[in-house]
């Protein structure tokens, strides 16, 4: 083919790819970074964090399996959900945390507890599996670009995770600030009662 008649500029196609390059590299570079503080710190429990959730498939005739005791059980559905993890990676030889991305199927089931409304349907997850699951680093492009718009999102979820465990501790570890609390909120609720 004779390529001094083309009117395509290979150009712009490679400015875009190279752009498209260098994201990866910083999603890469900052999932890296992150890992490596985390297991610096031996930050070594788990935090599961969904990002992304499937509209649901149609209504579904239900199974055996989707009982709900004391309930009319209307049927169910499926979805996926795509979630970042960070845990331990049980591949690796000395059981080091890794960030994953997941992939869960999930069947939602819809009922209405014995005496309520009909018209007023709960649903409950009955059943969820992993279909899908790796080191986020290892993964192919595009599903590094689908995450990548969701790790500030995990971050700041395993912060605030974080920081309510802190709190949780402290409290029990430190009766009086336990009670400071306690007496806190004896203090609110009179104050809105009366």
């Amino acid at each position: 083919m004779d390529f001094s008649t083309s009117k395509m500029d290979p150009s712009s196609l490679i400015s875009k790819a190279k752009k498209l390059s260098d994201t990866l590299n910083r999603v890469s570079n900052l999932i890296q970074i992150l890992e490596d503080g985390l297991r610096e710190i031996n930050a070594n429990f788990s935090f599961f964090c969904k990002v992304e959730t499937e509209k649901e498939s149609l209504m579904q005739a239900t199974e055996e399996r989707h009982k709900i005791p004391k309930s009319d059980v209307h049927g169910y559905t499926k979805r996926k959900v795509w979630a970042l993890s960070w845990e331990e990676d049980e591949q690796s030889k000395n059981g080091k945390f890794r960030l994953f991305s997941v992939t869960l199927e999930e069947e939602v089931v819809y009922f209405t507890p014995f005496g309520e409304d009909p018209d007023l349907w709960k649903n409950i997850v009955a059943f969820s599996k992993v279909v899908y699951r790796r080191p986020l680093r290892q993964t192919k492009i595009r599903n590094r670009l689908r995450f990548a718009k969701h790790l500030d999102f995990f971050m700041e979820s395993f912060e605030k995770k974080l920081s309510a465990d802190c709190a949780a501790i402290e409290v029990e570890v430190c009766p009086e600030k336990k009670e400071r609390i306690l007496r806190h909120q004896i203090d609110k609720f009179i104050d809105e009662v009366f």
